[in-house]
């Protein structure tokens, strides 16, 4: 089929394409990775050597006042018992001291990951000490007579529910430890959870008749436990004086966390990255690049798997998931160390909300024009200046910022429900009760997706369920509608989904992946169709480049310096191409200026986000050259004409004069493609997604369809909305 057959050739090639990626860098790189690594390990130092003293303190002071220790909040948790008179390790110290200290380098080893060091920095919530219990990680006791009102739950302790969790959580870890060294005949290694660290909770907790213990909020909802109070995200309620600590290292600790957390979880898979230079003794010749004495060429191919999920993304461990620069963020300069070679640029465009677009789009095409949904004229005239847009509505509904907002949207979108809404609320503001976060959720829910209509058992309809009455329900109903379908397949290039998500295999279960999946898939389409288009035009008109790197909805290309120009209009006739693709098979037969383009094309020398960026960061603070960022029209008044400016190439014997045609023939077969959609005939289906209330939706079904029988499942699973 020759339809099929441009779906293999669009959607293939650039799978191979994407498998070629590569990145160009100078000996800057090995200067990145050192500075990063000393940065780190100063700042490492000196917060450790701070709570080393700390801990010295501590000890002195129980020598000096051991009636203190037993009465202080916070060392009282500790295990001040002396070893035997035959121990040899430190004896005079206490057991909490000796099991955190290093034999092999012959010093006390405290980390702000420790479980003793919120005892030491003294910390407390809400101006309530912390205590730590093996049952519900860290908590905070609250007198039984303090004027305190808080919507979360009392910690209970007992004997029965403590022995029944700590096999349970952490030490199962250990006594599968334990009992694997015994079999290698290992010798016994004595474990930190096991010992005597801190005091179990039933001594701890269990008689305390006067206080009461609440969880420390985590930001992965009520049930979550608290292991660590000095982890990155509480550094916002360190600045609110929700979490408090007397002592200054505390906050250094939760400084350092945040600005070491991008460079501690990326800088074993940064340094192993594969980096060849041209004066490398296997390279016999230059790598193709005109010679830089100042700074050699450096090569890395990154390790892409190009179908790695079943959206078909791509899938990459290092620049895939690559942090944009932060000011705050050790090694998050990492993609300014990319750097085009001498004569050559690179070019590149992020494509505009290019997932929201799209499914905006499948809405729209429930009425064949764009703008016709809510949600679609959002998408095309909404505007962040006069919060009209998307993410500015979802703000003002949910009363949080825009950029959180984008989460919301984005998580919605790809099919995750109201438990979601509910937990990334309390995550982000972890003070908010249950109920105000329920609320707010159930609100944003029916404003945006709607409310859900259930036919069966409740009237004769032959509509068996749907969304209706919110600024996304035509979306969402379009989009389940291609997720349930006996075969489902994208929009654009009928891609199809793994059979193990097929109807007749899952039934109605597993409706997020499969909603996510319409969305995220079409997504790789749109690339796919964008990178197409971008080779054939730098083939056909001898543009000099090729392509570098994409990450997801961002595209890179490495050009001549003397083509960027000419590059930059070719991927901005590329995204035209595309997205008219997009409108032509959703039914669709025109496309508004305001999506045709990108909304800039980025000419630079390295890869950032944005070519104005200055990417400084705590380990990088060399000054970079901006580079020009170019709208269709500012690009239109350098480079009108693709065709290349040289005489001599536009006299070699190519003819560009068929791109200037004004009417090209076509024939049917050609114009049909692969079958665009066509918009819904139905117009009550039509207009009941649009009613706000269930009992106007019933109204109008009754008063259209009074005969109608019974509705029954088609093929035992849910009813396939109107064919479109």
């Amino acid at each position: 089929n020759s339809n099929y057959g441009l779906i293999a050739c669009a959607a293939s090639s650039r799978m191979l394409e994407m498998g070629n990626m590569f990145l160009t860098t100078s000996k800057d790189w090995d200067d990145y990775v050192q500075n990063a690594e000393k940065v780190y390990l100063t700042k490492r130092d000196a917060v450790e050597k701070s709570l080393q003293q700390l801990a010295d303190d501590a000890v002195e002071l129980g020598k000096k006042d051991p009636e203190f220790i037993k009465t202080d909040p916070w060392l009282s948790q500790l295990d001040w018992s002396l070893p035997s008179s035959r121990s040899k390790k430190l004896p005079g110290y206490p057991n909490w001291y000796r099991d955190n200290y290093c034999n092999k380098k012959c010093k006390l080893k405290i980390t702000p990951k420790s479980r003793i060091a919120p005892l030491l920095l003294r910390l407390k919530w809400q101006d309530f000490p912390l205590y730590y219990s093996r049952n519900y990680g860290w908590t905070y006791r609250v007198p039984r007579d303090a004027d305190y009102q808080t919507t979360a739950k009392e910690c209970k302790f007992s004997r029965d529910d403590l022995s029944e969790t700590e096999i349970n959580n952490e030490d199962v870890e250990n006594i599968h430890k334990n009992a694997n060294e015994k079999k290698k005949g290992s010798p016994k290694k004595k474990s930190n959870t096991k010992s005597k660290l801190l005091k179990d909770d039933f001594e701890l907790f269990a008689n305390d008749q006067s206080g009461k213990y609440y969880r420390v909020p985590h930001k992965d909802g009520l049930e979550a436990k608290c292991l660590l109070p000095l982890a990155k995200h509480y550094i916002a309620l360190f600045e609110k004086g929700v979490l408090t600590s007397e002592h200054k290292v505390a906050k250094d600790a939760l400084t350092m966390n945040a600005n070491c957390s991008y460079w501690i979880s990326s800088r074993e898979r940064i340094r192993k990255q594969m980096v060849i230079y041209e004066d490398h003794p296997n390279i016999m010749k230059n790598m193709g690049f005109e010679s830089d004495n100042e700074k050699k060429v450096g090569m890395i191919l990154p390790q892409t798997v190009t179908m790695g999920t079943i959206t078909r993304r791509a899938v990459e461990n290092t620049w895939m998931t690559a942090s944009n620069a932060k000011k705050d963020r050790i090694g998050s300069e990492l993609k300014a160390i990319i750097q085009a070679p001498k004569g050559y640029k690179i070019i590149g465009a992020d494509v505009d909300s290019e997932e929201l677009w799209i499914a905006s789009l499948i809405g729209d095409s429930q009425f064949g024009f764009h703008g016709s949904t809510a949600m679609g004229w959002m998408t095309l005239q909404g505007n962040k200046a006069a919060g009209t847009d998307q993410h500015s509505r979802t703000a003002n509904i949910l009363k949080i910022s825009r950029s959180d907002a984008k989460v919301f949207n984005y998580g919605r979108i790809y099919g995750a429900g109201l438990k979601f809404a509910i937990q990334l609320l309390k995550q982000f503001n972890e003070t908010m009760g249950d109920s105000q976060a329920k609320e707010r959720a159930n609100d944003l829910y029916n404003h945006t997706k709607g409310k859900k209509f259930y036919a069966r058992g409740k009237i004769k309809s032959p509509y068996e369920l749907f969304w209706y009455g919110g600024s996304e329900s035509y979306m969402f109903n379009r989009l389940e509608e291609i997720a349930t379908d006996e075969n489902p397949q994208t929009p654009a290039l009928r891609c199809g989904i793994t059979e193990a998500l097929k109807g007749n295999i899952v039934h109605n279960h597993y409706m997020t992946s499969r909603v996510n999946w319409v969305v995220q898939s079409s997504g790789v389409d749109y690339l796919h169709l964008l990178l197409v288009s971008m080779q054939y035009l730098m083939e056909k008109y001898k543009i000099e480049g090729r392509f570098m790197l994409s990450v997801h909805d961002e595209v890179r290309f490495l050009v001549k310096e003397t083509d960027s120009y000419r590059a930059a209009l070719a991927l901005q006739i590329s995204n035209f191409w595309t997205r008219a693709m997009f409108s032509y098979m959703l039914g669709i037969n025109d496309l508004p200026m305001s999506v045709a383009f990108f909304s800039a094309v980025d000419i630079d020398h390295v890869l950032r986000k944005e070519a104005d960026s200055s990417c400084r960061t705590i380990s990088y603070d060399t000054e970079i050259e901006d580079g020009e960022s170019l709208t269709i029209h500012e690009l239109l008044k350098h480079k009108s004409s693709l065709i290349p400016p040289d005489e001599n190439d536009r006299n070699n014997g190519d003819d560009y004069s068929e791109f200037h045609n004004d009417k090209v023939n076509y024939n049917e077969n050609e114009l049909l493609l692969l079958n665009p959609c066509k918009a819904a005939k139905d117009k009550e289906y039509l207009t009941i997604q649009g009613l706000s209330s269930e009992e106007e939706v019933e109204n109008l079904i009754s008063k259209n369809h009074p005969r109608i029988s019974r509705f029954k499942l088609k093929n035992g699973r849910q009813f396939n909305l109107r064919t479109l």
